[in-house]
């Protein structure tokens, strides 16, 4: 899995579905990962998970079936991926590249 790839493929899928917040969401998260702040990068994809209308909370219009099933394919590793990439039980040590 390669992350800019994902988090790419996800912003033309949630552009389909006419989701604007999210589209400029994950664009912040793709130029954090561009300048080389990839530490940042992950921290805000997870900062998109958790709490009330968070991206977990997400439903998606006007895209197919097999869209749909692929935005929270992305979803489940982008999270998992950089839960992975936490140093400590919590993250407070930051993240690993």
């Amino acid at each position: 899995m390669k992350f800019d790839d994902l988090i790419i493929e996800l912003i033309t899928l949630l552009e389909r579905s006419s989701e604007d917040h999210w589209v400029a969401y994950f664009k912040k998260v793709l130029e954090l990962n561009s300048e080389g702040r990839v530490s940042q990068s992950y921290k805000a994809t997870l900062n998109a998970y958790g709490g009330m209308c968070s991206f977990n909370d997400l439903t998606l219009n006007f895209i197919s079936n097999e869209e749909v099933e692929r935005v929270l394919t992305i979803r489940a590793e982008l999270y998992t991926f950089c839960k992975s990439k936490q140093r400590g039980p919590y993250g407070i040590f930051g993240y690993t590249t």
